[in-house]
C-alpha cells in the first residue's frame, strides 16, 4: 500500500501513526482543535449542523490516530466532497495544520488546494458538481494564506506570495474547465435497413 502514495503522503501517514502512539497533552489539544475544524465546509446550514455529521468528524479522527494505517490515509487521499471520506480527508489537513509552524502551515494550505485544483480538472466533466466543490474548498485554503501572510517575515512572504499566484493560475485553469459546457455525446449511427436498399420492381 506505502508504495501507492507520493512522499509527502508517505510522510503524513508516518506523523499520523507517531500521534497515534502517545501524544502529549499540548499536541492532544491540537489534535482536538483541528478535529473540530474539519467540519468547516460552507455548505448548507441544515448539512452543517446536523449532530451525526460532528460525529462523524470525531469518529474519523479517532480512526486516523488509533490506526496510524498508510491505508486510512491513502483511502481518503482524493476523495471528494460528497463523499463521506472527505470528513476524513479534511480532518487529517487539519492536524497537520495544527500542528506545523506558521510557515509550514501556509505552504500546506497551498497544497491541499493545489491537490483541489488537479482534482477538480480531472473530474470536472464526470462529476462537475464535486469539482465546483473541490474548487471551492481550495480558494478557500489560498484565501487562509494570504490572510495570514503578514504573520510571515519578509522573505517568507515573498516566497508563499509566488507560490499562491501559481496556485491562482492553477485554479483559474480549473475553473476554466469545470465551467465549460457539457458536449453531448454523439448520437450511434444508424445502419440502413438493407431492405429499403432492395432496387423496387
Amino acid at each position: 500500500m506505502s508504495e501507492e502514495l507520493s512522499p509527502a503522503e508517505q510522510k503524513l501517514a508516518s506523523e499520523l501513526a507517531n500521534l497515534a502512539t502517545d501524544p502529549d497533552h499540548a499536541t492532544r489539544g491540537a489534535i482536538m482543535r483541528a478535529v473540530m475544524q474539519a467540519t468547516y465546509p460552507e455548505v448548507s446550514p441544515h448539512w452543517l449542523f446536523r449532530p451525526w455529521r460532528l460525529l462523524a468528524a470525531v469518529a474519523a479522527a479517532v480512526a486516523l490516530l488509533a490506526t496510524g494505517t498508510v491505508g486510512a490515509f491513502a483511502a481518503s487521499r482524493n476523495a471528494v466532497p460528497n463523499s463521506p471520506a472527505y470528513q476524513v480527508r479534511l480532518t487529517g489537513e487539519n492536524v497537520r495544520l495544527a500542528l506545523a509552524d506558521q510557515k509550514d502551515r501556509e505552504q500546506l494550505r497551498i497544497d491541499f488546494a493545489d491537490e483541489r485544483f488537479r482534482q477538480a480538472h480531472e473530474i470536472a466533466h464526470n462529476d462537475r458538481a464535486d469539482a465546483q466543490l473541490l474548487l471551492r474548498d481550495g480558494r478557500r485554503y489560498l484565501t487562509q494564506a494570504r490572510d495570514d501572510l503578514h504573520a510571515l517575515s519578509p522573505n517568507e512572504q515573498e516566497d508563499v506570495q509566488n507560490q499562491l499566484n501559481h496556485a491562482q493560475d492553477a485554479a483559474n485553469q480549473a475553473e476554466s474547465q469545470v465551467d465549460q459546457p457539457l458536449q453531448p455525446e454523439p448520437s450511434p449511427a444508424v445502419e440502413p435497413d438493407q431492405g429499403s436498399l432492395q432496387p423496387s420492381r
